[in-house]
């Protein structure tokens, strides 16, 4: 959930910079001994955009949405889908190809790891969940990264207080 938070309120503080990223890979994300993320390659990025603003296809580096590929161009929800795609790779400790396929029918319950068995349904749910709809196929159903970072602070504190409970 750190690691999700903190790359989300890069990515929310990027946005609001009105810089877009162009596409981060997890390889490109160091974790420290304190679990905080060192990111070292943003790919392409573009200053002065707005929510609406395209970049052009040919100065992105990696993964894209589908829209992007068959035509589109690059936006901030665009941004946003690539944090989809870290984050299912995080809650799924499986490493992702371009298939867009792999989220026809997402289901927030349907592709979580084991690993997640101690962490509370509710938490569980909503992460998977925010993941959906950052990888939808149609960027208008996409969070902002904002709405994103707002999403995983929520479930922080919920999380914070069922850890209080269990003490």
């Amino acid at each position: 959930m750190n690691v999700a938070t903190q790359l989300a309120d890069l990515l929310a503080w990027l946005h609001k910079k009105k810089i877009a990223v162009g596409s981060i890979i997890a390889s490109c994300i160091m974790i420290d001994k304190e679990v905080n993320i060192k990111v070292f390659d943003f790919g392409y990025i573009c200053n002065r955009v707005n929510e609406d603003s395209v970049i052009p296809l040919k100065y992105v580096v990696g993964r894209y949405p589908e829209d992007v590929s068959k035509g589109g161009c690059w936006t901030m929800r665009s941004d946003v889908y690539i944090f989809g795609l870290l984050l299912v790779e995080l809650i799924t400790k499986t490493k992702l190809h371009s298939d867009p396929s792999v989220f026809d029918n997402c289901k927030p319950d349907s592709f979580v790891h084991k690993s997640f068995e101690d962490v509370d349904d509710q938490t569980v749910f909503g992460i998977t969940s925010l993941a959906c709809r950052c990888v939808s196929a149609d960027p208008g159903e996409r969070p902002t990264m904002k709405m994103a970072l707002d999403d995983l602070n929520k479930l922080r504190k919920i999380e914070k207080k069922v850890e209080g409970k269990r003490k």
